[in-house]
C-alpha cells in the first residue's frame, strides 16, 4: 500500500465534504463539462485542481495551475 502524505490526506477529505477545485470550483456532485476528476500530483500536494484544469487552464487563472 502507498503511504501517502497527510496534505494529500486533507485535500482528499475536502473533497468528499464538497470541496471545490481551486480554478473551476467544480465538485464531486457538479464535474465540468465533459468529466474530470481530482488531479493525483496536485492531490499530493494538499491541493485540489480537477484534471481539466490541468489540461485546459482557463487563460485567466492558467499561471496559477503549477504542478
Amino acid at each position: 500500500m502507498r503511504s501517502v502524505s497527510l496534505a494529500a490526506q486533507q485535500a482528499l477529505e475536502r473533497a468528499r465534504r464538497g470541496g471545490a477545485c481551486e480554478v473551476c470550483h467544480c465538485t464531486e456532485r457538479r464535474a465540468c463539462p465533459g468529466g474530470c476528476a481530482w488531479d493525483e500530483t496536485m492531490l499530493l500536494k494538499g491541493r485540489l485542481v480537477c484534471t481539466r484544469c490541468i489540461e485546459f487552464p482557463p487563460a485567466s487563472v492558467g499561471h496559477l495551475v503549477t504542478r
